[in-house]
């Protein structure tokens, strides 16, 4: 798999080049290409290998809800989203409360390009649809952010 890196409201001058190199890398070694039935193999992969790195277990948005983030490290809190596209738009709010909290300082949401997206099913975030809204909603979603695509192949 290969990544995509994008960015949102500066994302790239908050977020250490360490933290990004992590993620980056572990899409880049992950030995699954998208397709039907892959998408738990992939998002499996990339926990694994972002918890070696120190990335945190999953998150609490807040203590008297079932909200969770997928992992935080430091300041940067990030959501990995393989699934259907209404739960894009819970991680953006999970993401702006914590930001707004002070939890972090920015954030990283890794999902597939378009492309790969289309290959692991029908309604499925990604990230060419989550770079237009942000532009929509760039007064709305504030935090700084880097949006990470995972994309098929070397």
């Amino acid at each position: 798999m290969k990544a995509v890196v994008l960015s949102h409201r500066f994302g790239e001058q908050v977020i250490e080049t360490s933290l990004l190199n992590e993620v980056i890398v572990a899409v880049n070694e992950c030995p699954h290409d998208p397709g039907p039935g892959k998408s738990s193999p992939v998002r499996d992969h990339i926990l694994e290998a972002l918890s070696k790195s120190g990335w945190s277990d999953e998150l609490d948005v807040d203590c008297q809800s079932a909200f969770t983030i997928t992992s935080i490290k430091g300041r940067i809190g990030l959501c990995l989203q393989t699934g259907n596209m209404s739960r894009m738009y819970a991680d953006l709010l999970k993401l702006q409360t914590i930001y707004l909290r002070g939890l972090i300082e920015a954030a990283i949401m890794l999902l597939p390009t378009t492309e790969a997206a289309q290959s692991f099913g029908s309604n499925i975030a990604n990230q060419e649809r989550l770079m237009r809204e942000l532009a929509i909603f760039e007064r709305v979603i504030t935090v700084p952010m880097l949006v990470v695509g995972i994309k098929g192949g070397k």
